[in-house]
């Protein structure tokens, strides 16, 4: 899970328009959809504050950007 500000619009050639929702946050969010568990990133971690347990993982290197990505595991809440 990400957060972040992102774009939503209908996009595509005019023979094929399709809606979609784009940013960084969507990215992050499809990256961290492959590792197994609750995966949450540090934006994310923040907001949860104290009520759930994490456990951070190994940064995740990402291919359009030279800074990996922080992510935690939410354990229990």
């Amino acid at each position: 899970m990400s957060a972040g500000e992102v774009e939503e619009g209908v996009y595509g050639h005019r023979s094929l328009r399709m809606y979609d929702v784009m940013g960084e946050a969507v990215a992050h969010a499809a990256v961290l959809n492959h590792v197994p568990g609750i995966v949450v990133t540090s934006e994310v971690r923040r907001a949860l504050g104290a009520e759930f347990r994490t456990e951070k993982l190994p940064a995740i290197p990402l291919k359009w950007k030279a800074d990996a990505l922080e992510a935690w595991r939410v354990l229990e809440g």
